[in-house]
């Protein structure tokens, strides 16, 4: 499936980074959030991860390719329930952005699924995300 943001940057037919394609597979949720400071608005990017165990291996993902990020709670699932998510400045209040085009195509990637586990792509990034997540718990040790 291609798809491209509304300015027509991102195409993914099959030469985007493989780490989108990995992050967009983890993630239970992604989008920018609206959060008022109390001098300035701020606007953070969240990712919610499907599985808790996978947040440091999206963290070096993020960090790899220069976003960073940091572990947040959050109630963005649910009013009442915090949840331990990843929070990267999108904005600020002069407009600064870091790596935008990174952090956009891993939105735009997990947007362009449709239901998670039938589309071909999906099933296929999530079997490389499985070698990768071994990898990198490996490392770890």
């Amino acid at each position: 499936m291609n798809t491209k943001s509304s300015n027509g940057k991102f195409d993914y037919s099959g030469s985007e980074k493989e780490e989108v394609g990995l992050l967009a597979v983890m993630c239970a949720l992604f989008r920018p959030f609206v959060v008022r400071g109390h001098l300035f608005k701020q606007t953070y990017a969240y990712y919610v991860l499907n599985d808790d165990g996978d947040i440091e291996f999206a963290r070096y993902l993020f960090t790899k390719n220069n976003v960073k990020t940091e572990k947040h709670e959050s109630r963005i699932m649910g009013r009442y329930n915090k949840t331990t998510v990843l929070r990267m400045k999108y904005t600020n209040s002069f407009g600064h952005v870091q790596n935008i085009d990174f952090i956009n195509d891993v939105y735009a990637r997990f947007s362009a699924f449709g239901v998670k586990g039938t589309d071909a792509e999906w099933k296929r990034l999530n079997d490389v995300l499985e070698r990768e997540r071994e990898k990198y718990n490996e490392l770890e040790k």
